[in-house]
């Protein structure tokens, strides 16, 4: 009998996730984030989010570069998932395998991401994964492929 219910249970939930309905992309697209110190091109940072949404799941590249491009993280996975305006990320840097885990959310146009914690430290450099602030969409060019994951 108790075996019964299990299943029940198990097909009832499967069914009811399989109607509801798929989450609109919105995370999709090119984020960045810059902040410079003087109208010198390269007197800035810069960080950046590559992202695709499937659903509620989210994949995609990060990198980004301090001022000057004194230090560079050339890229590294990200992962998540989604609930409605709100992404829960982890994020690898490229440069040293440090994994950290925050919260990306869609207000308005702007992407607000917020790291909350380490996952693993990294191994000798540091990081440079983006801590927080405000990015912006940058626009499609034409005849670009959605990021693949």
């Amino acid at each position: 009998m108790k075996i019964w219910i299990w299943l029940l249970l198990v097909v009832s939930v499967d069914v009811r996730a399989g109607s509801a309905p798929t989450p609109t992309p919105i995370f999709n697209g090119t984020w960045e984030y810059r902040k410079c110190f003087s109208k010198k091109e390269f007197d800035c940072e810069s960080y950046y989010f590559e992202l695709r949404q499937v659903g509620d799941q989210i994949c995609g590249q990060h990198s980004g570069s301090t001022r000057q491009l004194s230090q560079l993280n050339e890229g590294g996975p990200v992962r998540g998932i989604v609930v409605e305006k709100v992404a829960v990320l982890t994020v690898t840097s490229g440069r040293n395998n440090q994994i950290v885990i925050g919260k990306a959310t869609l207000r308005g146009a702007d992407l607000v991401w917020q790291q909350s914690t380490t996952v693993r430290e990294g191994e000798g450099d540091i990081g440079l994964i983006f801590g927080g602030g405000i990015l912006k969409r940058l626009p499609v060019k034409p005849g670009t492929a959605p990021i693949e994951c």
